[in-house]
């Protein structure tokens, strides 16, 4: 991946990846390192589909496959990350890059869903919440 798209990644406020071809995590923004509990400045071995709830890793990396392979945007997905505390809803966005030397990779942004929110963010976040519940019990 290109070394300035790293270096902005490292520096964003907010939740940025970089994800590889093989959907390999390389790049973590410190927002997103400081959510799952990881230094800085510790070396990635997560695979893309580790940053979310188990309940969402098949359906996330089977987009971001799709992202990757024929450029297929990911906009708005409804998603739950995992954290070091809680489960977080979020909305993702993700988009295929390819490097000079023709590989491909994409960058995803996850945007917290508030709480009051209108439109089917406070459903869908219902949905996610009873989905954990049960997964804990069962």
């Amino acid at each position: 991946m290109l070394e300035q798209l790293q270096a902005f990644l490292r520096d964003a406020p907010v939740l940025m990846a970089s994800v590889d071809g093989d959907l390999r995590c390389h790049e973590l923004s410190p927002a997103w390192r400081d959510l799952l509990g990881i230094n800085r400045e510790t070396q990635l071995t997560l695979g893309a589909a580790e940053l979310f709830d188990s309940v969402d890793q098949v359906r996330i990396a089977a987009r971001l496959r799709f992202t990757v392979s024929d450029g297929r945007a990911v906009r708005g997905l409804v998603a739950t990350l995992n954290t070091a505390s809680r489960a977080l809803p979020v909305r993702l966005w993700a988009w295929r890059g390819v490097s000079p030397e023709g590989r491909p990779w994409c960058v995803i942004t996850a945007f917290e869903i508030v709480r009051g929110h209108s439109g089917d963010a406070p459903r869908m976040l219902s949905v996610h919440q009873q989905i954990l519940e049960a997964a804990g019990e069962g």
